[in-house]
């Protein structure tokens, strides 16, 4: 039984080769196969959530065959053409289809074929291929991410390796030392948002001693956004809202102080900008009086 399992191994596995040889022959001149992608960050195999943010995706593979791809590329172009061309090199060839098939049913022939092509396009898998810009590209996403989580000193290092025109793209991260959030101060112009910002602190979603992470400051614009309307404060503009953070010129303080910034919002008067004091609005009771017909 273990015998027959290492012969069927083994057949798999020069199988795979001699498809994986018939793919890249396919391909166009210069071109590369991605054959896989490899995220590391700190030693580590990256987790899903970093991993999926390089993209394109190599083809899908089944015991190192491309299934997809060999699909793809098997299709022919000029089907209607290459058909014709068939159906008229012999003369006799066309009358005999003529005669045993009626010229409806020659179409009809003419269609499949068309459309079997059609068919092994849209369900196999495009080749992708590897290139420098999307590499590159790839780089910079991943250090916008862990930008975005604290890390401000992420560096990525890409190294691509290349066999028999497939390619093997790495992508190894250090994400070094996180910054964290510090104090969190107010600047509220309106003294209404400011008392109710006060009783809702306990809430905030920007704590004194947290990783700083972009979005907790997008949470919490919307947060208080939220907050001043369902407290009547209308019309209460998001836009208002922006932080100031302090970043240590040096590089050694990776403690940032941040700022809560709740301007005016602006009403135009006669085409000019005028600010104004956000202020609960007061609704004008209506008495509504319901009497028999």
């Amino acid at each position: 039984m273990t015998t027959r399992f290492s012969k069927i191994l083994g057949f798999g596995v020069l199988l795979g080769i001699t498809v994986g040889c018939s793919a890249v022959r396919n391909l166009p001149e210069d071109s590369i196969l991605l054959r896989k992608n490899t995220v590391i960050v700190d030693n580590q195999a990256a987790v899903d959530t970093v991993a999926n943010i390089v993209q394109p995706k190599p083809n899908n593979r089944f015991l190192g065959i491309p299934f997809g791809l060999l699909l793809y590329q098997s299709a022919k172009d000029s089907t209607d053409f290459a058909f014709n061309n068939w159906l008229t090199k012999k003369p006799r060839r066309q009358k005999r289809m003529n005669t045993i098939w009626s010229e409806k049913q020659v179409k009809k022939m003419k269609a499949y074929k068309s459309g079997f092509q059609a068919w092994k396009r849209k369900t196999g898998e495009a080749p992708v291929l590897s290139d420098s810009i999307s590499t590159t590209i790839n780089a910079q996403k991943l250090k916008a991410f862990f930008s975005n989580e604290g890390y401000f000193n992420a560096a990525v290092k890409t190294t691509a390796s290349t066999k028999k025109r497939n390619a093997a793209v790495n992508y190894n991260i250090s994400t070094n030392t996180p910054y964290y959030i510090d104090s969190v101060q107010a600047n509220i112009q309106s003294p209404v948002l400011d008392s109710i910002y006060m009783a809702n602190k306990v809430k905030s979603k920007l704590k004194q001693g947290d990783r700083f992470r972009t979005t907790a400051f997008e949470q919490e614009r919307n947060r208080l956004s939220a907050l001043f309307r369902n407290a009547g404060v209308y019309p209460f503009q998001l836009n208002s809202i922006d932080f100031s953070v302090g970043v240590d010129s040096t590089g050694t303080d990776y403690r940032l102080p941040v700022q809560l910034n709740i301007r005016n919002y602006i009403e135009n008067q006669e085409g000019n900008p005028v600010p104004k004091e956000y202020k609960i609005s007061k609704m004008n009771t209506v008495a509504v009086f319901l009497g028999k017909a």
